[in-house]
């Protein structure tokens, strides 16, 4: 007695040509835009300075200075030195925005939220912002 194969069990997935064309097609576009859009930003040139009362003042980042910037809490103490700025002391509780560090690419933001003081560093030609886009 012969016994047959049965083939009508094998249910183990398999690919195509076409499967794999496709896979490979996304993963090529997905890195892609990944590149054009996400790419660190460029250099900004200078900051732009926003308290609660909705006064902005821009400053430069090539000039090296410590900015006393006031608000509801008190003094907020920005630096500004070699193409970068940071809070270096604010009166908040949590200090979130003393321990982000620098900013120094375009549209980068470094707020004080308790304190209303923001800062945003500008540039020559603005790029793709997630937010405003």
């Amino acid at each position: 007695m012969k016994h047959r194969k049965d083939t009508t069990n094998d249910t183990s997935p398999r690919m195509t040509r076409a499967d794999f064309l496709v896979l490979a097609g996304g993963v090529a576009l997905n890195a892609l835009l990944f590149w054009r859009l996400w790419r660190p930003g460029r250099q900004g040139s200078s900051i732009t300075l926003t308290t609660g009362d909705g006064r902005k003042r821009r400053f430069s980042l090539a000039q090296q200075r410590t900015l006393k910037v006031g608000g509801p809490l008190g003094d907020s103490v920005i630096r500004i030195e070699y193409g970068r700025a940071r809070f270096v002391s604010s009166p908040c509780r949590n200090k979130d925005c003393v321990h982000y560090g620098w900013i120094s690419n375009q549209n980068d933001m470094a707020a004080c939220l308790p304190n209303k003081v923001l800062i945003a560093v500008q540039g020559g030609d603005e790029g793709f912002d997630a937010i405003n886009s």
